[in-house]
């Protein structure tokens, strides 16, 4: 149900103890478990987030400190605002999601996410983009990363 928090789905209580919410598909109606809810979820989850300053220019093989598979929300800058790139980062140790948030404050700070095509990180490092060219950031702007454990890749997700 698009718009919907969770807090307003109906819970009922079946007769084991459990809670369940009531999903109806194709007009059948199924009862999923908290828990099942729960674990569904929390692979979409932030976890934790890192402010990390790059520099100005090409960025490779990003692994700030303090970075590693618990952060989800990396918020990036760079000197003076100054515009720069970033063709990889740190290959998580299995998939994950990661939204990159370009943390600059003037329009000159644009953040490129450079396609996986003229990268020179390391393979497992770098990022498909969807488009096959570089994907502009403007300041406030983000974007969502996958990793990709069959290609070996992140992937823009929008």
């Amino acid at each position: 149900m698009p718009g919907v928090q969770i807090s307003q789905l109906p819970i009922l209580t079946i007769p084991d103890g459990t809670e369940v919410f009531p999903v109806e598909k194709n007009g059948v109606t199924k009862q999923l478990s908290i828990a099942v809810l729960a674990a569904a979820i929390v692979p979409f989850t932030p976890t934790g987030f890192l402010d990390a300053q790059l520099a100005a220019g090409l960025n490779s093989n990003v692994d700030p400190p303090g970075y590693s598979d618990l952060v989800s929300i990396l918020k990036l800058s760079s000197p003076a605002n100054a515009a720069f790139s970033v063709d990889g980062i740190q290959a998580p140790a299995s998939t994950k999601f990661l939204f990159l948030l370009n943390v600059n404050t003037t329009i000159g700070g644009a953040l490129t996410i450079v396609d996986s095509t003229a990268s020179v990180s390391v393979a497992g490092n770098r990022i498909i983009t969807q488009a096959g060219a570089g994907v502009v950031l403007l300041n406030g702007g983000g974007v969502l990363l996958w990793y990709d454990p069959e290609a070996a890749r992140w992937r823009v997700m929008g």
